[in-house]
């Protein structure tokens, strides 16, 4: 998931940097399908083989009954995040990783956190119900990050990315020619 997430920063940060936003929003949507196709074959497994994950870590049934309980929530929060880190590529790429950021704070601290608390202790549901709280802030903090991305204004983010590109490109610029000038000098 990490490896795909920088792969799709890095190329909707290139494709916005010279300009081909249409083909950076076509990168977004493929890093977001692979990210798709990635989560759903595992959470397919999950699903498949729910009674039989618990058996790796355990013999104990208490424990196998439990791993199964949680796999579905596993796959569901699997999807959710697969889809978090397909948005969190695409802002990184734009030049707005403040917007993930934010996002991934207020949802895992603002609300996963809190949710995990009440499902699991105040609602005595356990490890099943800290789970389902996670879901909850999973849940949010994607729909924001996804929100932001499909409301992308892509013309103007690629504008600022080649802006951001020609004032580098201006210091690399400046430091050849202060580099050159010394040569001189000492010539």
């Amino acid at each position: 998931m990490y490896g795909l997430t920088d792969a799709g920063a890095s190329t909707v940060g290139l494709l916005l940097g010279a300009g081909e936003w249409q083909t950076a929003i076509k990168s977004g949507k493929v890093l977001l399908g692979m990210m798709g196709i990635m989560s759903s074959t595992v959470a397919i497994l999950f699903v498949i083989f729910h009674s039989k994950i618990g058996m790796i870590f355990s013999n104990d049934s208490d424990i196998i009954d439990l791993a199964s309980s949680l796999s579905i929530i596993l796959a569901i929060s699997y999807i959710l995040l697969s889809i978090t880190f397909a948005c969190f590529g695409t802002l990184q790429g734009q030049g707005r990783p403040h917007i993930a950021a934010v996002s991934m704070f207020f949802g895992l601290w603002g609300l996963s956190v809190p949710c995990a608390a009440i499902f699991g202790k105040k609602m005595d549901k356990g490890l099943v119900g800290v789970w389902w709280g996670l879901v909850v802030g999973y849940t949010v903090m994607t729909l924001v990050m996804c929100i932001f991305v499909y409301k992308s204004d892509w013309e103007a983010l690629s504008l600022a990315a080649m802006n951001r590109s020609e004032k580098k490109n201006d210091g690399v610029k400046d430091l050849e020619n202060k580099s050159r000038s010394v040569r001189r000098e000492r010539s």
